[in-house]
């Protein structure tokens, strides 16, 4: 039996589900759904099952302190042509194909380097999204990057900004339950949102025929 509960926000998806973690000695046991009101206690696989990571012992559960015989130091060229990559090459030792880090420096040479820009990925950590970044401003000399959060919600913004008067959404997504009509383009809610799918998949036995 657990000694404590902890309530929390699912740290997958956007949803928002509400959960608690039920704890003892200080690890996770099981989670159960709350009555949140993006999920009222319902709880995708991840949501119920995915908390081994935060037992793993690769975690990091500290500051790392750097060593005195590693200083930090910011005297050297990054050259994003210089990868440990094998390059395949042909019969006669031509390359077969050209790297994109090398399509981008000759963009960059010929164009000037704000010809570039980098557009992140929410799918990668933070210390990817470091890395990232750190490849565009420091590798490719240019200050033009962005995440795809920000870029494939500015038109969602703008619209709803011009049609309700703000850039948030208005309704809960089980208000699917209570619709004639849904349409879904370009989406795949029960892979990206399970939980909100889960409304809508309710929405189909409950709609007037």
């Amino acid at each position: 039996m657990p000694d404590k509960q902890v309530e929390s926000v699912c740290p997958y998806c956007g949803v928002g589900c509400q959960l608690t973690y039920n704890v003892k000695d200080n690890k996770i046991l099981f989670v159960n759904g709350r009555d949140g009101p993006a999920n009222h206690s319902r709880l995708c696989v991840k949501g119920r099952y995915g908390f081994d990571y935060a037992h793993h012992p690769q975690r990091l559960t500290k500051p790392l302190i750097r060593r005195a015989d590693a200083p930090k130091r910011g005297d050297f060229t990054m050259d994003p042509e210089r990868r440990d990559e094998r390059v395949p090459r042909g019969a006669r030792g031509k390359r077969r194909w050209t790297s994109p880090a090398a399509r981008c420096k000759r963009l960059r040479d010929q164009h000037g380097r704000y010809a570039l820009a980098g557009f992140g990925s929410a799918k990668g950590s933070n210390e990817e999204a470091y890395l990232f970044q750190k490849l565009v401003r420091t590798g490719f000399g240019s200050n033009n990057v962005d995440h795809c959060t920000r870029l494939c919600h500015a038109s969602s913004v703008a619209a709803l900004l011009e049609g309700i008067g703000s850039g948030a959404v208005s309704n809960p997504v089980m208000d699917v339950t209570q619709a004639e009509v849904v349409i879904l383009i370009g989406a795949n809610p029960t892979v990206n949102h399970p939980v909100a799918a889960t409304w809508m998949k309710n929405a189909v036995p409950a709609a007037p025929s």
